[in-house]
């Protein structure tokens, strides 16, 4: 990604976030599944912690969602509409099968005239940082900032429609 784009949609300092000693997650892995020691219940997730994980001020991820905006909104209209949700999704090497375009559109234009201003676009982001992070947190269940194999295979698990083999 460049440009605009990319400075929209990763953190602050373009890098990942850090993660924990290597020592600490061969640790964790050779716990395993069976010696986990028991999780800890979450706490309800404000966006001070999405700003804490995220490595951001309340000023960056305002510019950063400022920036994501002006990117959809090419044209510099103040809104978006339907065709430029998609033309940002497209370039951003969104498919358009995954149907985001509708998804923001609906939950965003809330007056159903087919435009999304800024204020619901960040209303938007808000609500959609706010459930990755919940997601991030109930599948790390070590809290220890990083999902471990074990634990992405125990939430596939847990989410599957229909029985998955054992692990080996």
């Amino acid at each position: 990604m460049t440009g605009a784009a990319a400075h929209a949609v990763e953190p602050r300092g373009g890098a990942s976030a850090p993660h924990p000693p290597a020592a600490a997650t061969a640790a964790a892995a050779a716990k395993g599944a069976a010696g986990r020691e028991p999780a800890r219940k979450a706490a309800p997730v404000t966006m001070e912690h999405v700003l804490l994980a995220l490595h951001e001020t309340e000023a960056e991820r305002e510019a950063r969602i400022r920036d994501m905006f002006a990117f959809f909104d090419a044209a510099g209209r103040g809104q978006l509409d339907y065709a430029q949700i998609e033309a940002g999704l497209a370039a951003l090497q969104v498919p358009a099968e995954c149907k985001y375009a509708r998804e923001l559109l609906r939950a965003c234009d809330r007056d159903r005239d087919g435009r999304v201003g800024y204020d619901d676009f960040r209303r938007y982001m808000d609500d959609k940082e706010l459930e990755l992070y919940r997601i991030f947190q109930a599948i790390d269940v070590e809290h220890n900032g990083c999902i471990l194999p074990e634990e992405l295979w125990d939430a596939l698990v847990k989410a599957a429609p229909v029985p998955v083999p054992t692990r080996r």
